[in-house]
């Protein structure tokens, strides 16, 4: 048998994992988030299952160099750009706002997830300013949580911590959108 247990405060359970939110001047509001990250301390293998659309985001084909599953560490995200119909300098545009990241958190394999207006390059002056002002030893899963949401009604995160009969014990943990939700 085992037992699970609801926990607040989502991915800042996790040992190892870090996370915050700020706003970067995305959003005119100041008191909302805009910019926010999730870093590991090691490495975890990410597979995702990607869109078929030929005319896929800039994110999506920037995550796909690394291919469908691979190691990193390092999940950078914004609202209000989803820098989508950009075309290759969307794809620029990210790889020139990750090499922002601080060189010290050994971040490999960083992927950057935009959710909001279609058709509009990154204000990337912006978002690497924004990098400046993320504590990334922060455990601030609801600042994260706030920074991504759009239309959605209510931030989602959500951590589980599994306890199995031996008492060893892991976590599951998410932050998540929906638009209009």
């Amino acid at each position: 048998m085992f037992e699970i247990l609801s926990l607040k405060n989502g991915i800042a359970n996790v040992a190892g994992f870090y996370c915050d939110g700020v706003n970067c001047g995305l959003r005119p509001d100041e008191s909302q988030g805009d910019l926010a990250f999730i870093r590991s301390e090691k490495l975890c293998q990410i597979t995702a299952t990607y869109t078929t659309n030929r005319f896929s985001a800039a994110p999506i084909k920037h995550a796909l160099k690394y291919g469908k599953s691979f190691e990193g560490n390092f999940v950078l995200m914004n609202a209000k750009n989803a820098n989508a119909m950009t075309g290759q300098k969307g794809i620029e545009d990210i790889d020139e706002i990750l090499s922002h990241i601080p060189k010290d958190l050994d971040v490999v394999n960083p992927i950057m997830s935009s959710t909001g207006v279609i058709g509009y390059r990154l204000p990337k002056e912006k978002i690497i300013s924004g990098i400046e002002k993320l504590d990334f030893s922060a455990k601030e899963s609801n600042r994260a949580a706030h920074a991504i949401m759009t239309t959605d009604q209510f931030k989602k995160e959500l951590c589980f911590k599994v306890i199995l009969e031996d008492g060893q014990s892991f976590h599951i943990a998410a932050i998540a959108k929906g638009a209009g939700m």
